[in-house]
């Protein structure tokens, strides 16, 4: 069997070879540590992704109605927009067809009207001055004083 001095001197070779095993073990704790101290940084990196990917689906989604918003805006706009150009030509076809001739018969009839008045005013000049001619020669008839002047100025006699 073996004696004391022996079973000492197997527990020291077998220290010896479990020395490294143990050094090696307790690296690999030490890095299973790092390892799991990691994990939990991915973990919260992790969760925190998630939360901004929520975010960004909700923004998405926001921005979806939105652009359908925007679409039925510019529908809505598009029409108003076809109904003013269809305005817009029925009122220049009532401008060439209707307003441009109406002004030009009313610039026809003020044309005869300014001729009219002209006549009219070239009538009243010789209208007054037959006035003037007839108070005179009325005045030649009712006065005799004056119509005894007027009939020696006509002979050339005053």
């Amino acid at each position: 069997m073996l004696d004391t001095k022996d079973l000492e001197m197997i527990a020291e070779i077998m220290e010896r070879s479990l020395k490294p095993v143990k050094e090696d073990i307790a690296e690999i704790k030490q890095d299973v540590a790092v390892l799991k101290k990691e994990m939990a940084e991915v973990k919260q990196d992790v969760a925190v992704l998630k939360q901004e990917m929520a975010e960004v689906k909700q923004d998405i989604a926001v921005l979806k109605q939105d652009v359908a918003t925007l679409k039925q805006e510019m529908a809505e706009v598009k029409q108003r927009l076809s109904s003013l150009e269809d305005r817009v030509t029925h009122l220049e076809l009532t401008l060439e067809n209707v307003t441009n001739k109406q002004i030009s018969i009313i610039a026809e009839g003020h044309l005869d009207l300014s001729r009219k008045l002209d006549d009219a005013v070239r009538i009243q000049g010789e209208m007054e001055m037959i006035k003037l001619r007839l108070t005179a020669l009325e005045n030649e008839v009712w006065n005799p004083r004056v119509r005894r002047k007027n009939v020696q100025r006509h002979r050339g006699t005053v």
